[in-house]
């Protein structure tokens, strides 16, 4: 419970010459008229050593860092709790993110409204080695954080803002910024402010490079090439995607299936079907899907199936040598070009007129199918409505006809009588 000025006290009614005090938060023990040492072998107390105190060039005994009594579950508007002076009510700005402060404001408080505010674009610590309030741009490189003091004195306390001819202005020298990234590609210079180097910046054209590590005056050697296990793989989920819709659809217009009477969904089905296994003349040394490796499955004597005639198969070999062969005709032959479209942009262009969103295939059909749902559900209202008059007749007749019979019965009786 005791604090520094109930330690000042002590030192001085044992020694009357020896002052306790304290520079730019480092705690110093000294006197005007003797060399001062603090701590022994013998002390039951950790206090010397936890606070590093050692000798200084006055004689005096100092403490090896600055010491605070603020930590993260401080509340910013104590009184006295930072050397500058008392924190204010009020909002100050980090990036875009406004930040507020009052009387139960912690700093853990102002730590979570910048770190987990976006519009900050910065993280914040507390440094308690240090004693300081410590704001990181999450930005890479030489980038600097716009911070802003608004009716809080926060910043000000805290040694980001200060007053300069009657204006409120930002302390850069306060801030630590990073480095903006300088490499050098075929001998030409180039500074980025991400590690990440996009072909904006370098000119190579299709390629990223991730810088990992410093190789000053070291020769890195960088070998690009065609990535032909991703265009392969790619490839193959188009071959077994196209197997699965076609399996799909033929299984739901065959006769007995859900949608058997729908033509158009067949002719979408036969359009698709009819350019995979197309041919297109004008791409070059490859004309249709086959020749690089994606075609039919031959008919043999072990495979003599007829539920799969429709389905792709996928010579991984053969379209890798079809790629490195003739990449120009690969690539017209599946993409096209801006005067002809290649084979699975025809097929995009099918499926994205049946998917649309208004006059689709599917939309229509929707549409087409509540209409119907819409006309049964009247017809069963009015069935319903026919069979609840019908059912009122009857039961009215019913009740006519049992008062006859008790008419009956009672003249029957009067007659016996």
């Amino acid at each position: 419970e005791q604090t520094f000025n109930d330690l000042r006290s002590k030192i001085a009614a044992k020694f009357s010459d020896v002052y306790l005090r304290f520079d730019n938060g480092e705690l110093v023990i000294g006197s005007n008229n003797a060399d001062v040492i603090v701590g022994t072998t013998t002390d039951s107390s950790n206090f010397a050593a936890i606070t590093g105190m050692h000798s200084d060039e006055n004689k005096n005994s100092r403490s090896s860092r600055a010491l605070y009594c603020v930590n993260n579950d401080s509340k910013v508007m104590t009184s006295g709790l930072f050397v500058r002076g008392n924190v204010s009510a009020g909002t100050f700005k980090v990036g875009n993110a406004t930040i507020t402060i009052d009387n139960n404001t912690t700093l853990d408080d102002i730590i979570s409204q910048i770190n987990y505010n976006d519009d900050s674009n910065a993280t914040a610590f507390w440094d308690s080695i240090d004693g300081k309030f410590v704001i990181k741009s999450k930005a890479t490189g030489a980038s600097m954080i716009n911070i802003e003091a608004g009716t809080s004195n926060f910043t000000d306390i805290m040694g980001m803002t200060f007053v300069e001819d009657g204006t409120k202005r930002m302390n850069i020298s306060a801030q630590t910024l990073g480095q903006n990234a300088r490499f050098s590609i075929n001998g030409t210079n180039f500074t980025s402010v991400s590690n990440t180097v996009t072909s904006d910046i370098s000119r190579i054209e299709g390629v990223t490079i991730n810088l990992k590590d410093i190789s000053k005056d070291e020769t890195v050697t960088l070998t690009i090439e065609k990535d032909k296990e991703t265009v392969a793989t790619a490839i193959s989920d188009i071959v077994d995607a196209y197997n699965e819709l076609i399996e799909n659809i033929d299984k739901e217009v065959s006769r007995g299936g859900n949608l058997s009477g729908e033509s158009t969904l067949k002719l979408i089905r036969n359009q698709i079907r009819s350019l995979m296994t197309g041919s297109l003349s004008n791409t070059g040394t490859y004309k249709n899907l086959s020749s690089i490796g994606i075609g039919l499955s031959a008919a043999s004597s072990g495979n003599i199936r007829t539920d799969n005639i429709h389905q792709l198969i996928f010579d991984k070999d053969k379209f890798v040598n079809a790629f490195s062969d003739d990449l120009t005709s690969v690539k017209k032959l599946l993409v096209g070009t801006e005067d002809s479209k290649g084979i699975l942009t025809q097929v995009e262009d099918v499926l994205e007129q049946a998917l649309g969103g208004v006059s689709g295939y599917f939309a229509s059909a929707e549409k087409s199918y509540a209409k119907k749902i819409s006309k049964l559900d009247d017809k069963i209202d009015r069935a319903n409505k026919a069979v609840d008059r019908y059912k009122a007749r009857l039961e009215a007749k019913f009740k006519s006809m049992d008062m006859i019979i008790s008419k009956f019965q009672n003249q029957y009786s009067s007659f016996l009588g």
